[in-house]
């Protein structure tokens, strides 16, 4: 099978082969409940390989005809007597979920409607919806700057069990346009719900180098005593403040690495909560 390796632009940069003899220990899990799905694996490293397989870059292939999409988050590179072996851990194309947050906020009415709130600072869309979910109405009170990801874990519990599915089309690969969704389901609707987690298998020595590109941010968004936050501050660098911010503004973002982490042009910002900080 092939695997098509994606830039953090999701340009097609080149593919790996997990027929090739190279590559070992790859597996592939799915949990039902969450719609989350992981893959890994290990690979002897070549001149090709090494540089398509880097943090932040996309996986992308065909599973039962559906396209899977993941962002490679670690890599451990391990050191052996006549090569470099990388183990390569990567995650849904949600990692942006966890990376973008939801400010505090009443949100009540339909799964449509909480969802087109939780999601609309990053680059997923409302999905298919089942008839069953369609007008059944809830209220969520977030409290403190929360990332996406947690806020659709308690989603998940507000609406009774409902399951999500994560959902990828690809419009241009040239032009590296991909939409993606998040479908929903009635409790138990996607299969057995007491297999909550499947498995599929496709088939220490020296120095161990490892990486995470989850922890990269561009920017930050606070929240201090009182929901106090950065909007009541202005910054220019012509006065001498490090960025430029303004007024009205709740993050603060360096353009300049935001250039080389972003998700789809979408700023990452790190969040930070404290309930002593007044100024």
């Amino acid at each position: 099978m092939q695997i098509y390796v994606l830039d953090n632009r999701k340009y097609n940069i080149g593919s790996i082969d997990t027929d090739s003899s190279n590559m070992s220990n790859d597996k592939f899990i799915q949990y039902l409940e969450t719609g989350a799905y992981t893959y890994e694996f290990d690979i002897i490293l070549d001149n090709n390989n090494s540089q398509l397989l880097e943090e932040k870059n996309y996986l992308v292939f065909y599973w039962r005809k559906k396209l899977k999409m993941f962002q490679i988050e670690t890599i451990k590179d391990t050191e052996g007597i006549l090569h470099v072996t990388r183990n390569v851990y990567a995650v849904p194309c949600t990692l942006e979920l966890y990376q973008n947050h939801v400010r505090p906020i009443v949100i009540e009415g339909t799964i449509e409607t909480c969802l087109t709130s939780i999601l609309q600072d990053t680059n997923f869309k409302v999905g298919n919806i089942s008839p069953s979910l369609a007008n059944v109405g809830k209220s969520m009170n977030i409290t403190s700057i929360t990332p996406v990801y947690t806020v659709l874990q308690d989603l998940i519990a507000l609406f009774d069990n409902i399951e999500l599915s994560i959902r990828v089309e690809c419009k241009s690969s040239i032009n590296a346009k991909y939409e993606f969704y998040i479908d929903v389901y009635d409790n138990g609707e996607l299969g057995n719900k007491t297999d909550l987690r499947i498995e599929y298998d496709w088939n220490e020595y020296g120095l161990k180098k490892e990486s995470d590109g989850s922890n990269y941010y561009s920017g930050l968004i606070a929240q201090g005593k009182n929901g106090i936050t950065f909007s009541d501050i202005a910054w220019d660098i012509y006065r001498g403040d490090p960025l430029n911010k303004p007024l009205g503004q709740d993050y603060l973002v360096d353009p300049q690495i935001h250039e080389i982490y972003n998700n789809g042009g979408k700023y990452i910002l790190g969040a930070y909560n404290s309930n002593t900080a007044s100024t």
